[in-house]
């Protein structure tokens, strides 16, 4: 599984980088950005920040993801339970509940 998230990963962070690089040299915007603006090493700050983006997200996207299966799969657990009465009925929106808080 962390193999997969980490080619993931890497393809997202190529091709993210590849877009910006190059809407950064068209039509001469690096000239202007590192001759008048006087920022350094725009190219570095550009692949550091895909970077930070790319890690960020990608954990939100897997916590996200994590919590909604968990919540399908295990929010019907109480709800089957065999005990009949108000008790499995206020079960299953507590369960579900703390699977989302838990996750």
């Amino acid at each position: 599984m962390k193999a997969a998230e980490s080619h993931l990963e890497l393809a997202w962070r190529t091709n993210m980088t590849n877009l910006l690089c190059n809407a950064f040299f068209n039509s001469h915007t690096h000239y202007r950005v590192v001759h008048t603006e006087g920022i350094d090493n725009p190219d570095q700050r550009i692949s550091q920040d895909v970077a930070n983006f790319v890690v960020t997200s990608s954990k939100l996207i897997l916590k996200m993801t994590s919590t909604i299966f968990n919540t399908v799969a295990f929010g019907g657990v109480p709800c089957s339970s065999p005990i009949p009465g108000p008790i499995p009925v206020l079960q299953c929106p507590l369960a579900c509940c703390l699977v989302v808080s838990t996750a």
